[in-house]
C-alpha cells in the first residue's frame, strides 16, 4: 500500500493514498476532525447518557493511525469514565509510518499511551477476546479483519466510531447489510458517530432501524451523521 504523509490545516499529520486519492483525516485538520466527531459527539454524548458507574464500550470501525483511541484514552481519564474499546482494522499499518506521524510527541501525557495501543497484538476475532490495560481507565482489544465479515454479537457494544474509508474507495462498507450488523451490535440506546452524510448511507442506516441526527461538521465539512439505536 503506497502512502505519503501530508500536515492538515490544524498542523497535525495525516495519511494520503495517492492511488486512489483519499486521506485517513480531513485535511482541513486531523485533530480537529477526531475531537469533533468521535470525542464531542460520540464520547462526550455517551458519557452523558450512561450512568457514572457503567463502562463505555466502543466499537471502532478504521482503527487507522490509533488518533481516536488515543483521544479517547484521554478523554476516559478526564471523565473517570472505565472504556472497554475494540478496534477493527483490515490492513494495520506499519510501525514506522505511524512513528512518522509524530502524533506521540502531539499527545503528550497520553504519548505512552498512544505507543501501547500500537504495540497490542492484531488478532482474529472471537467473542471472548480479552482485552489488555492500556491506562487505568481505558482497556483495549485489537481485530485484524474484514469488518463486514464479522457476526458482530447482539448489544455488544454502547457506541461505535465508524471510521473506514470513504463510499467511493470501499463502497463494501456502507451497504445496508453493514447498518444492520451495525445496528445488531449496538445496545439500546447506542449511539454511532461517522464523518459520512452521504444520502444513501443514510437511507441505510434509517432502513436497519437507527433514528439520525444530522450535526454540523468540523472544518470545511458541512455535516457529519449521529445515529442512535
Amino acid at each position: 500500500m503506497k502512502l505519503s504523509i501530508e500536515e492538515t490545516e490544524d498542523g497535525w499529520a495525516t495519511l494520503y493514498l495517492p492511488d486512489q486519492n483519499e486521506h485517513y483525516h480531513s485535511t482541513f485538520g486531523a485533530f480537529e476532525e477526531a475531537c469533533w466527531i468521535y470525542i464531542e459527539r460520540g464520547f462526550g454524548v455517551m458519557s452523558d447518557v450512561l450512568p457514572a458507574d457503567t463502562p463505555l464500550r466502543i466499537l471502532e470501525m478504521g482503527f487507522g493511525t490509533g488518533l481516536n483511541a488515543a483521544l479517547t484514552v484521554r478523554s476516559a481519564a478526564r471523565a473517570r469514565r472505565h472504556v472497554f474499546y475494540t478496534g477493527v482494522e483490515a490492513y494495520p499499518l506499519p510501525a514506522d509510518i505511524v512513528a512518522d506521524l509524530g502524533y506521540a510527541a502531539r499527545l503528550g501525557d497520553e504519548a505512552g499511551c498512544y505507543e501501547t495501543l500500537h504495540a497490542l497484538p492484531w488478532a482474529a476475532w472471537r467473542p471472548q477476546l480479552p482485552f489488555t490495560a492500556v491506562s487505568p481507565y481505558f482497556e483495549a482489544r485489537k481485530v485484524k479483519a474484514l469488518f463486514q465479515e464479522i457476526d458482530w454479537p447482539a448489544d455488544a457494544f454502547d457506541l461505535i466510531y465508524y471510521d473506514a474509508f470513504s463510499p467511493r474507495v470501499q463502497p463494501e462498507l456502507w451497504t445496508e447489510d453493514v447498518a444492520v450488523r451495525l445496528h445488531k451490535a449496538l445496545a439500546p440506546g447506542g449511539r454511532l458517530v461517522t464523518y459520512c452524510a452521504q444520502g444513501r448511507w443514510k437511507k441505510n442506516l434509517r432502513a436497519a432501524g437507527f433514528a439520525l441526527t444530522m450535526l454540523p461538521g468540523p472544518g470545511g465539512k458541512r455535516e457529519i451523521t449521529s445515529a442512535e439505536k
